[in-house]
């Protein structure tokens, strides 16, 4: 009885009320999210059409072929990795300089604060239709007002061009995630003491010496979180292509993401969708780890 008792008294160590509590979440977690993460991977060890009862066991072929034989594979790899870089240039670049113009109040801060962030919130979907409108060869927002500037003389073929088309995605996406970008380190910036900041305008400190020498060093951990999450989100980008190109023309805007699911649900080969899958969080992990060393040796 007395034990009984201390099980459920929040003051004793054996209390277990909080472990109640964490059951169904962690229940929840365990069936939505670690056991797919696990049966992919079993998946990835066979050839298997999601159907038949049959599965044959082919070990690492599903991963040596896309690395050897699939030449889309590679493709997906490229687009994704001109996404990351992209990505580090255009939206984080551009959300760390709006982050630091806009700390400072002035008439419309406020508003344009809030309409650099509004992309965010819209769903990657609603995302690709307006985009795939605003580069539309015919009707498009953009080809329309090329042709009101000259005369109906001048217009441009988005899509004339297969290897280019992952860029034009790569802009609509960074167009929706600046936003993101600029309010993190706008949180970061806010968390700098304000007296370095005045001790430095005091010692005559230019804008380029304030941001090099004391805004960059107090964000390292903030540049850290931004990096990881836009590589993250770079290598998981998955709607938008689907959207706007659904992986063409001609396969050539596909990601690692829209390659796996085209692979499971179009061609239905579960166990080469599934090994391209954790090639693509593999290599996640790696950069990530990566960019966490470097972050480190700065720091140190």
């Amino acid at each position: 009885m007395i034990l009984k008792g201390n099980l459920f008294n929040p003051k004793s160590r054996f209390c277990i009320t909080p472990y109640l509590f964490l059951l169904l979440p962690f229940a929840a977690y365990t069936v939505f999210l670690v056991y797919p993460m696990v049966y992919s991977l079993f998946i990835s060890l066979f050839e298997w059409n999601g159907m038949s009862d049959r599965k044959t066991f082919v070990g690492l072929a599903n991963y040596a072929y896309e690395l050897m034989d699939d030449s889309v594979f590679w493709i997906g790899l490229k687009n994704n990795l001109k996404w990351s870089i992209l990505f580090l240039i255009l939206p984080v670049v551009l959300g760390l300089l709006l982050a630091i113009l806009l700390n400072s109040r002035f008439p419309g801060s406020g508003v344009l604060r809030t309409s650099i962030f509004l992309p965010v919130v819209l769903s990657v979907t609603a995302v690709g239709l307006m985009w795939r409108w605003v580069y539309d060869p015919n009707v498009g927002l953009i080809n329309n007002a090329l042709k009101w500037i000259s005369n109906g003389r001048l217009s441009f073929n988005w899509y004339s061009d297969p290897g280019n088309v992952i860029i034009y995605l790569i802009l609509a996406s960074s167009w929706s995630y600046t936003g993101m970008a600029m309010i993190l380190f706008a949180a970061g910036i806010k968390s700098v003491p304000s007296s370095v900041l005045e001790a430095a305008i005091l010692d005559g400190a230019s804008p380029r010496q304030r941001l090099i020498y004391i805004l960059l060093p107090q964000l390292r951990n903030t540049l850290n979180v931004v990096i990881v999450y836009t590589m993250t989100t770079s290598f998981k980008v998955f709607d938008l292509v689907y959207v706007m190109t659904g992986g063409g023309p001609g396969r050539m805007t596909n990601v690692l993401a829209s390659l796996s699911y085209d692979t499971v649900f179009s061609y239905f080969e579960y166990g080469r969708g599934s090994a391209i899958a954790w090639m693509m969080t593999l290599i996640l992990l790696l950069l990530s780890s990566v960019v966490n060393r470097l972050v480190s040796m700065q720091r140190n």
